[in-house]
């Protein structure tokens, strides 16, 4: 037994030197939640303007272009919920913020970080923002993925980042506002790969999210109100490719939904979702602006609704000149 136990302790010795040391280097590499914190917090007692939502804010909204102090704290499947618990971590340090920028987008109202597909995002907020998963009960406590990066990596990455000696930014185009000022084309745009997107996001959103999402919003507004922050929507423009197969049904749910908040909270709505200013060299794919665009969308916000005076919205529809 005690030849055994030795036998054992030098073979899983060398294993457990291993994972610690990619544990360790694998918590240096740079990656949108980390960065994004990191800028975050050196900034929160001179930001006016926070921009949350998904991707659709993250690559197309670039808040340097906007006439007061800014930041973009959206990020790729960041739901209405991640949105909200992280104002509601930071509201308390962000004494001159004025206006909060909520991006809601075609499947925003349908759609759950923490219920699909891209669920191994939620412990990336877990570990960098002390924000836990909030919908997936007990099942959490038994995935490694809370608690190690190789897990939440995957083996394969971690090896490869490793045989690069951690020399890895997984964020490279992140900016120190929080834009991602996204350089190549994210896919092909044409009306098949259109087709397939809106394909994609109908199998991975559901009108059962519905009520749920709303409610987080009719919390967040109330709360900013209270506060003094002036809550705004936004709709991103997305290509004809992606509008075209949209489902007209679920538009009029996500307008009533937005109309209801904007009555009852006095909110404004901008909605570019079909604005024929963005043509397919201001895209990245079929539904994202690339730099181009949003430098486009970011001056075509800033003129909108703060009137380049900072902190004041001046009007409810946005120009189409």
């Amino acid at each position: 037994m005690k030849l055994f136990i030795k036998k054992f302790v030098l073979f899983i010795l060398p294993l457990a030197v291993l994972v610690l040391y990619l544990e360790v280097n694998l918590a240096g590499i740079p990656n949108s939640y980390n960065l994004k914190k990191e800028n975050f917090e050196k900034q929160l007692s001179d930001i006016e303007l926070l921009v949350v939502g998904s991707s659709h804010a993250y690559f197309g909204i670039d808040p340097a272009l906007f006439s007061c102090k800014a930041y973009n704290m959206a990020n790729v499947s960041q739901s209405f919920s991640y949105d909200a618990r992280i104002l509601e971590k930071y509201l308390p340090e962000m004494k001159r913020l004025k206006v909060v920028l909520v991006i809601v987008s075609y499947f925003s109202f349908g759609g759950q970080l923490a219920d699909g597909p891209e669920y191994w995002r939620c412990y990336f907020y877990d570990r960098y923002f002390n924000i836990p998963p909030d919908e997936k009960g007990q099942s959490t406590f038994l995935d490694l993925r809370k608690y190690s990066l190789i897990a939440l990596y995957g083996g394969k990455d971690s090896f490869k980042y490793l045989l690069k000696g951690f020399k890895v930014n997984l964020a490279d185009h992140l900016q120190p506002n929080g834009w991602y000022a996204s350089t190549i084309p994210l896919g092909p745009i044409n009306d098949e790969a259109g087709k397939k997107r809106v394909q994609i996001l109908h199998a991975t959103t559901s009108v059962d999210n519905y009520d749920r999402n709303f409610k987080r919003l009719d919390d967040l507004f109330s709360l900013l109100r209270r506060r003094g922050i002036e809550p705004v929507i936004i709709t991103t423009p997305v290509y004809h490719t992606c509008y075209d197969n949209l489902d007209p049904a679920r538009i009029r749910k996500m307008e009533e939904l937005i109309q209801s908040l904007c009555t009852r909270y006095q909110v404004h709505y901008f909605n570019y979702l079909t604005d024929k200013r963005f043509v397919i060299e201001d895209y990245a794919d079929n539904d994202h602006l690339n730099a181009q665009g949003a430098e486009k969308f970011s001056k075509i916000l800033d003129k909108d609704i703060l009137g380049n005076r900072p902190g004041r919205i001046l009007s409810n529809k946005p120009s189409m000149n």
